[in-house]
C-alpha cells in the first residue's frame, strides 16, 4: 500500500518559491509512485515516498510561515533528488521521531492512607510547588494541582487523588470512573534531560535546530535542562490519552480564542465516542500564577502529528518498530520475502539516508 496522502497537483501560493518547491516534491513523488507500483514490496521505495511527503506536507501545514519558508528554501536548494529525498529522512528522525512516543518515567503518586482536607492540602501544595518543577515527579504534582486533579481532556478524576481526598469522592459526577492520570510532556524530556551521551546530545541539538528554523527562537531557552518540566510544557492526561498523545495520534490545535483548542485525532471513534472527549476543550488553572500549557508548544506538536500521518511516516514507524513476537516479521514463513528482512533493510536505509542529508 502506498503510504500517506498523495501531495496532489493542486497547490497555489503567492510566493513563487513555495510553488516551485511543491512542483519539485510532486515531480519526485510521481517518479517514486511509478517505481513503487512496479515493486510494492520495496521497503526502500516506500521510505523514500514517506520522505518526500514529509517535505511536501510540511510545506502545506508547517506550524508557522517561517517554517514553510524554511522548508521551501531547503527543497529548492538541494542539488540532487537523492539528497532532497534524504533531507526528508532528516526531518523524520529529528522532528517527527523526536515527538513520537516519549518514554520518560512516570512515577506513581504516593499512596498515603490518611485523608487530609482536600482544600487544606491544595493550599499546602500551592505553597510548595515551583513554577518550574525540577523533575518528573514535581511536574506531575504541579500539573495535577493546576488541573484540579483531573485529566484536561476527559475531565476524568485522577484515581490516586480520588482515594486520597474525600472531597473529590463527594464531587465525582454520576457515572464517572476515576482513572490513572499521567504527566504528559508536550516537548519530550529526552530533548533536554539525560543527554550527556554524545549521540543523544547530537540528536537533541538537531531537533532544537529544526525548531529554531521553524521560527521558535526562544523555545530552547525556555525548556533547557530541568525547565523541560515547566508547567507550560505539561498536561495531565489519563493513561490511554497520554499514550495516544505521545504516539502522535492525538493533538490539540490552537484556535483564535485563548486557551481554547480543537482536539485532533486519527482515532476519532475511540477518542470522541468511547472516551467521550469533546471536540473542543478549554484550559483553566486553579490559580492565576500556575501557567497553562503553551499555545506555541501545542502548535508545534500538532503540526508534527499531522505531518506524521499525512506523509505515512507514522504508519512506516509502526511497521519497523512493531516488536510483537507473534507477528510475521519475526516468525516469517517466507525467508526470501520476509518482513524481518524488510525491517532490517529499512533500519539500515534509515541510517544511510540520514548520513547523506547531514
Amino acid at each position: 500500500m502506498v503510504p500517506g496522502i498523495e501531495l496532489g497537483d493542486e497547490f497555489t501560493h503567492s510566493n513563487t518559491s513555495f510553488v516551485s518547491a511543491h512542483r519539485r516534491c510532486r515531480r519526485v513523488e510521481k517518479d517514486l509512485m511509478i517505481q513503487f507500483s512496479r515493486n510494492p514490496s520495496d521497503i526502500i521505495l516506500r521510505k523514500q515516498l514517506v520522505n518526500i511527503r514529509i517535505m511536501g506536507h510540511l510545506l502545506k501545514v508547517g506550524p508557522t510561515d517561517k517554517a514553510k519558508t524554511h522548508i521551501s528554501t531547503t527543497i529548492n536548494s538541494e542539488a540532487t533528488d537523492e539528497v532532497f529525498i534524504a533531507r526528508g529522512a532528516f526531518y523524520d528522525k529529528f522532528f517527527i521521531r523526536t515527538f513520537r512516543k516519549a518514554k520518560g518515567p512516570t512515577p506513581q503518586a504516593s499512596n498515603h492512607h490518611s485523608r487530609p482536607s482536600y482544600q487544606q492540602t491544595l493550599a499546602e501544595v500551592h505553597q510548595q510547588l515551583q513554577r518550574y518543577p525540577s523533575n518528573h515527579q514535581e511536574a506531575k504534582k504541579s500539573a495535577l494541582a493546576r488541573d484540579n486533579y483531573r485529566c484536561v481532556l476527559s475531565s476524568t478524576t485522577d484515581k490516586m487523588s480520588f482515594f486520597k481526598y474525600g472531597e473529590l469522592q463527594a464531587q465525582l459526577p454520576e457515572g464517572m470512573v476515576p482513572r490513572t492520570t499521567q504527566c504528559a510532556h508536550i516537548f519530550p524530556e529526552s530533548m533536554s534531560v539525560g543527554i550527556d551521551n554524545p549521540i543523544k546530545r547530537d540528536c537533541a541539538a538537531n531537533a532544537w535546530t529544526i525548531i529554531e528554523h521553524f521560527g521558535f527562537t526562544n523555545v530552547l531557552e525556555e525548556l533547557q535542562g530541568e525547565k523541560i518540566h515547566r508547567l507550560e510544557n505539561i498536561l495531565t492526561l489519563e493513561y490511554d490519552l497520554r499514550d495516544h498523545f505521545d504516539d502522535l495520534t492525538l493533538w490539540l490545535e490552537p484556535t483564535d480564542i485563548d486557551n481554547h483548542y480543537k482536539v485532533g485525532t486519527t482515532k476519532e471513534r475511540y477518542i470522541f465516542e468511547l472516551l467521550k472527549v469533546p471536540h473542543f476543550i478549554d484550559f483553566t488553572s486553579t490559580r492565576s500564577d500556575f501557567p497553562l500549557p503553551s499555545k506555541e508548544y501545542l502548535c508545534i506538536h500538532a503540526a508534527c502529528c499531522r505531518v506524521a500521518h499525512m506523509s505515512g511516516a507514522a504508519e512506516y514507524l509502526n511497521f519497523v518498530e512493531d516488536d510483537d513476537p507473534f507477528k510475521s516479521k519475526i516468525r516469517s514463513y517466507d525467508p526470501v520475502g520476509s518482513d524481518f528482512g524488510d525491517v532490517l533493510a529499512a533500519r539500515l536505509y534509515d541510517v544511510s539516508e540520514v548520513r547523506l542529508a547531514a
